[in-house]
């Protein structure tokens, strides 16, 4: 089962995440229950910024406060634990996508509020074409702005290969993303293939 660590540095907030599901999947019903169905099996962990939910001494409390009330109602269906799959997994939760929270709806349900998932995660999961397209397009402006700042530094031999450069790109780009976490390296095969759809083969007509 896959779990959430201190490793992962790219997180993205549940709304984004709706969002990039939606467009991979062209639904958004569909994107809501894939989504789900992969928190609940842990396939996508997931943390949040804020977590209230009882541990199982208080849900313990809770339902004998509530037997002594002569209150009949639904209880928390388990002590989750912040980052817990199973949370995912209740009937009654209720998801507010847009405000990246999501609680049970019952009296001293859990409630975590400001979830975020791992972006390289979640694109392991959509489909391939899409993993690939978000990630080009980001690569893409720093690739652009990066050969331009190479041509004007006289970086670019006049004789080399469109697979030399992108295999210069991707060590390049490698190691800018160990400062910049929001940039994803792509490998040299995918930067071949990019530079000439977004014009930046051959190398001079670029200014």
């Amino acid at each position: 089962m896959a779990k959430a660590d201190d490793t992962i540095s790219d997180w993205i907030w549940l709304d984004e995440t709706l969002k990039l599901a939606k467009a991979a999947l062209g639904s958004r019903a569909l994107a809501e229950k894939r989504l789900r169905q992969w928190l609940t099996a842990g396939e996508l962990p997931w943390d949040c910024m804020g977590w209230d939910a009882l541990d199982a001494e208080g849900i313990a409390e809770f339902e004998e406060s509530l037997r002594e009330a002569g209150i009949v109602q639904l209880s928390p269906s388990g002590p989750y634990y912040e980052g817990d799959p199973q949370f995912w997994g209740f009937n009654l939760l209720e998801i507010d996508w847009e405000d990246s929270s999501a609680r049970e709806a019952v009296g001293g349900g859990a409630h975590a509020r400001g979830i975020k998932v791992p972006r390289a995660w979640l694109l392991e999961l959509l489909p391939h074409d899409a993993q690939r397209s978000e990630a080009i397009s980001g690569a893409g402006a720093w690739i652009a702005k990066e050969v331009g700042r190479m041509k004007n530094a006289n970086e670019i031999p006049p004789d080399i290969r469109i697979s030399d450069l992108a295999r210069e790109l991707e060590r390049r780009m490698v190691k800018a993303a160990t400062t910049n976490k929001s940039l994803r390296p792509i490998k040299w095969r995918s930067i071949v293939n990019g530079l000439r759809t977004w014009g930046l083969w051959p190398v001079d007509p670029i200014k």
